[in-house]
């Protein structure tokens, strides 16, 4: 089932979204979970606590504004989530602003069955084709969901556990443990006590250094040698 949340400060917005994906469920014969909620500071509250949506349709144009604002604090809690963005006018800069925070598409109303039914078939096909298994990461003020693939290595560093990924550095709550059983797969290793690596972003092991990108990472010459093993066996298993 798709879950998709509807946030529009105006009702009447709501329900005609709703009534449309409704056209679109019955149409296309894709299952839908719809959730209504009230504007933008609903669905920040709303993420705060659940962040399982895989499509977010925002109304830009409220009475007090913040559907983009809404729309920003939703990407940070969430990288993988498809935002679709509905605006009243076609203001370029509103535009620049959607897509610089990742916005999938930029309806501008009349809203047409046509117009919504085209941007949820690509949008449907990108969940389908995207992969990526997603967690979920307990912070200091809610959950945030990644994708485990964009997570290049966890690390245990004074006391704080940060997950490093292709987005950016997100502060955690637990410890490098957790995170172990967050990211049991097989592409992650644990290399070291305060370390646990993706295999896929690993350039090399050298002198008892890890190589990933730009950043060395001290793991020791014992353990660099059960990551070799660990590189070799899943570079075999996944057929590289």
């Amino acid at each position: 089932m798709i879950r998709v949340a509807i946030a529009d400060s105006h009702y009447e917005c709501r329900q005609d979204i709703r009534q449309r994906l409704e056209r679109y469920e019955r149409t296309s014969g894709k299952r839908m979970g719809i959730s209504l909620l009230g504007g933008g500071d609903m669905l920040v509250r709303e993420y705060q606590y659940r962040s399982d949506f895989d499509i977010v349709i925002i109304g830009l144009d409220t009475p007090k504004g913040g559907g983009m604002e809404a729309a920003a604090e939703v990407r940070g809690m969430d990288e993988t989530v498809i935002l679709i963005l509905i605006a009243d006018g076609e203001n370029l800069d509103e535009i620049r602003e959607g897509y610089r925070i990742g916005a999938f598409d930029f309806i501008v109303k009349p809203l047409s069955d046509a117009r919504l039914f085209e941007t949820m078939d690509r949008a449907v096909s990108t969940l389908k084709t995207d992969g990526g298994r997603a967690v979920m990461i307990e912070v200091e003020d809610g959950v945030v969901k990644l994708t485990e693939e964009r997570i290049s290595f966890a690390e245990e560093k004074e006391n704080t556990l940060i997950y490093h990924t292709l987005g950016g550095d997100q502060p955690a709550k637990g410890t490098i443990k957790d995170a172990e059983k967050i990211l049991a797969s097989p592409r992650f290793f644990k290399c070291a006590e305060n370390l646990v690596v993706n295999l896929d972003f690993v350039e090399g092991i050298r002198d008892g250094y890890l190589q990933i990108g730009d950043t060395r990472l001290e793991i020791g010459a014992e353990n660099g040698k059960k990551t070799l093993n660990a590189l070799n066996s899943y570079y075999a298993g996944v057929g590289i």
